[in-house]
């Protein structure tokens, strides 16, 4: 499912999609606590469980 810009995920909020894979979505988000710009991926709903353990 993807993320809204505005969407608050601990203390990261997204920001806009950058890519988007198999593996799931990537984002520009910002650390709130830091005040900085971080890259944060979401596990895609079609990736196996066992595979995110490795």
């Amino acid at each position: 499912m993807p993320l809204s810009t505005g969407t608050k995920l601990d203390v990261y909020e997204i920001l806009e999609p950058i890519g988007r894979g198999g593996m799931g979505e990537v984002y520009r988000a910002r650390d709130t606590t830091r005040s900085r710009t971080i890259r944060n991926a979401s596990r895609g709903s079609n990736v196996r469980p066992s595979f995110s353990r490795r």
